[in-house]
């Protein structure tokens, strides 16, 4: 396969536009990239884990449900009087509710941890962008002319 200088071209253009995406000024500083794509790979893996335990909270607490509701329709096949039957009604909804319940606490906490992963990684990159911001440019005192006196005022200090 060969690659064309043009073709190359194009890539380092979209790189340079990925860098610039991620903020980093100087792109031939590989240190840079190697920090950003560091801190990504640390992210990626928290999140995966954070998606990980959710899923297999879910998966529990749909197994747990099921099982409560197979009993509690083995209950409702036993039942002979209306007050059992309603009972067990009850005790249907209970459990679909609680399953419904726990899930929502899943998706709640992993929401939460989804948050907190996303906004430290923001505040590590704006820190690291203020940190370059500020080694790159210096502070310059502003002149400002002292402002001129109108045509007026200088009449009357004339006539004084």
């Amino acid at each position: 396969m060969t690659v064309e200088t043009e073709d190359i071209a194009t890539l380092l253009d979209q790189l340079n536009a990925l860098l610039f995406w991620w903020r980093i000024p100087n792109s031939s500083r590989n240190d840079d990239i190697n920090g950003q794509m560091r801190r990504f790979q640390v992210i990626a893996s928290d999140l995966q884990s954070a998606y990980s335990n959710a899923y297999r909270r879910q998966i529990e607490a749909t197994l747990t449900a099921n099982e409560r509701l197979a009993l509690s329709f083995q209950d409702f096949l036993n039942s002979y009087h209306m007050h059992e039957i309603i009972a067990v009604e009850s005790s249907a909804l209970a459990i679909v509710l609680d399953g419904v319940a726990a899930q929502a606490r899943t998706w709640n906490e992993l929401t939460q941890t989804v948050q907190d992963c996303c906004g430290a990684w923001r505040h590590e990159g704006t820190a690291e962008i203020e940190g370059q911001a500020m080694q790159e440019t210096e502070i310059k005192p502003v002149f400002r002319p002292a402002p001129r006196l109108k045509r007026e005022a200088t009449r009357h200090l004339e006539q004084v």
